[in-house]
């Protein structure tokens, strides 16, 4: 292709279930190119990745001069079907939802029907969650007796309302929060893992909260004082929505935010998750997979009704490094409408592109205004988000990380980045201002990428010397066998942080923590 350097680049990669490449490059013939190199060394990558069977994947481009110029398919978004991936796959986004949850609470402020610093509770009503007496969060520890302690609309967008993970259940063993966390068998009571899971999604994110039981939770931080990822931060988010505007949570956003950006191919089910959506956009089939790498364990041989193939002495003599063979990871149904307000959409790789375009430079189309878009960058959780670094370098704003920078206008940051992650699927988004002088549209640029599965050894692997136990070893001489550079990095870090980063760097974005180069 012939090549002029953009001044906006937008690239989107959708990684979808395993596979080898197979691509198929469109382009919207308005005249415009992509850099030869980047291009050049983006195929090359994941043309490497498909080829192993480790994903599949889609890549927009988008110029602001010159629209969608690029887009490239690789590899299958159903393998055993032999179904392509294309560029027009609607794709769980996954935590990428809690910024439209955000985008909506902004939009209630504005209107003065919502004051973003006002306690929860002012827009909780307790019939709703099946309670007869008010919401009354007290720390843990705390005298049963004690003032309630409410966190604000603003503290749970910002993760720092002190309500417990019950869902991720990030705590050491024997910390008093794990009592209350749910394992995968309970949520899967919860919801009801039949035909009509989406029950509680169908019900109201009310439903979720009541459900999990945080009623009776007690805090275990004051808000305000610490971070903690907590999905029902936005559900209680998403709850205040409905209540506020009188409309089922998905309609909202399909009034006041999807069709005013012209999101063409983005929703919200809500009514039965995974046993609707994903099975509409990926037929004969309603779970995930994941590329299981030789060498395989004995149990997985021993359990073939899990895996794809039913030949158990193929799996045992497939060549360590290599995909054996593509494991079913049945999702709980129902679990993307019990996400919600947390983790419900599903969007393209155009459409995410075209969401982060109208929030930043065309907001007037969502009713918001600039320093509305700039409050809602800029995060007042002094506690550290990411591994200790300080706020003042990475922050979680409302439903989003920063980076924060006040040279870089209109908005105060050097960055945005979010990941989500659901039933085997994740979504790294990440935006970089270039110029701070300007701040313009023309000044940025982005990186998406959905990624359908993780590889997955079963045997001991040691990352630092790239090596993994043989359990079909024959003698003691051969314990343990030697995995190339790349799968060493993609199972030691996860194909999440490896293909992400690698795009990152090759599009000169830098990392989530370190500034673009």
């Amino acid at each position: 292709m012939s090549v002029r350097p953009p001044r906006l680049l937008v690239i989107l990669l959708q990684v979808a279930a395993l596979g080898a490449a197979g691509a198929a490059a469109r382009s919207s013939g308005r005249g415009c190119s992509a850099p030869k190199k980047m291009i050049r060394e983006t195929e090359r990558f994941l043309d490497g990745l498909a080829e192993r069977g480790l994903l599949g994947a889609t890549v927009a481009v988008d110029y602001k001069s010159c629209g969608f110029v690029y887009e490239e398919a690789f590899g299958y978004s159903v393998p055993e079907l032999q179904v392509r991936m294309t560029p027009d796959v609607a794709a769980p986004v996954g935590s990428n939802t809690k910024f439209f949850t955000a985008v909506a609470l902004w939009q209630l402020h504005q209107a003065a029907l919502v004051d973003i610093d006002a306690p929860v509770v002012k827009y909780m009503d307790p019939k709703d969650f099946g309670q007869k007496e008010q919401w009354c969060p007290r720390l843990h520890g705390a005298p049963a007796d004690s003032a309630c302690t409410h966190p604000t609309i603003r503290q749970l967008l910002n993760m720092g309302s002190g309500l417990v993970d019950i869902d991720n259940c990030a705590y050491e063993p024997g910390a008093w929060q794990r009592e209350y966390c749910l394992s995968d068998s309970q949520t899967v009571n919860l919801i009801g893992d039949n035909p009509e899971a989406g029950m509680y999604g169908a019900a109201g994110p009310a439903a979720y909260f009541a459900a999990e039981g945080y009623w009776s939770i007690p805090l275990e931080s004051a808000p305000g004082t610490a971070y903690r990822y907590v999905n029902a931060n936005f559900q209680l988010g998403a709850y205040i929505i409905e209540k506020v505007s009188g409309l089922p949570y998905t309609q909202y956003l399909r009034t006041h935010i999807i069709e005013p950006a012209g999101l063409k191919a983005t929703h919200i089910d809500m009514a039965y998750g995974t046993d609707g959506a994903l099975r509409r956009f990926f037929p004969g089939i309603a779970a995930g997979y994941r590329p299981v790498i030789a060498p395989v364990s004995k149990e997985y041989v021993q359990n073939v009704s899990i895996a794809t193939t039913r030949d158990a002495e193929r799996l045992a003599r497939a060549k360590p490094g290599s995909v054996a063979d593509l494991a079913r990871q049945p999702a709980i149904l129902g679990f993307l409408a019990w996400a919600g307000g947390a983790g419900a959409v599903y969007a393209t790789p155009r459409d995410i592109i075209n969401f982060w375009h109208t929030v930043l430079f065309h907001h007037h189309k969502l009713n918001l205004t600039q320093a509305t878009v700039r409050e809602m960058l800029h995060s007042t959780n002094n506690a550290s988000a990411i591994g200790g670094i300080p706020t003042s370098t990475v922050a979680y704003a409302q439903g989003i990380i920063v980076k924060p920078d006040r040279k870089y206008k209109p908005y105060g940051v050097l960055a945005v980045f979010y990941s989500g992650g659901i039933n085997e699927i994740t979504s790294p988004v990440m935006l970089t201002w270039l110029d701070p002088k300007s701040g313009r549209q023309e000044d940025t640029a982005a990186v998406g990428s959905i990624f359908f599965a993780e590889p997955w050894l079963q045997v001991p692997f040691n990352s630092t010397t790239c090596t993994a136990e043989d359990p079909w070893a024959k003698s003691s001489d051969q314990e343990s066998v030697k995995l190339d550079k790349e799968l060493c990095a993609v199972l030691g870090g996860g194909m999440r942080n490896y293909a992400s980063n690698r795009l990152f760097d090759i599009w000169g974005l830098g990392s989530p923590v370190a500034p673009p180069a």
